[in-house]
């Protein structure tokens, strides 16, 4: 089962297991990965399964920042 591990400055801010083909991510609770943090919108992200990967899409309206590392 795939896994998201989100960090920021070196600290592991959310570690979940992925089993969804959709997995919301953003600040609101309507989220199901919900992360707490000023730069996040309500809505910021959206993982989508195909297959055996997951691809993100940002929402449109996203105002924060991300940054990514494998």
């Amino acid at each position: 089962m795939a896994r998201l591990i989100l960090s920021c400055e070196g600290v592991d801010l959310v570690m979940r297991e992925l089993a969804r083909d959709i997995v919301m991510i953003g600040r609101a609770p309507s989220n199901q990965i919900v992360i707490d943090h000023p730069t996040v919108s309500a809505q910021h992200a959206v993982l989508l399964r195909t297959g055996n990967s997951y691809s993100l899409k940002f929402n449109e309206r996203n105002t924060g920042q991300c940054r990514f590392r494998h």
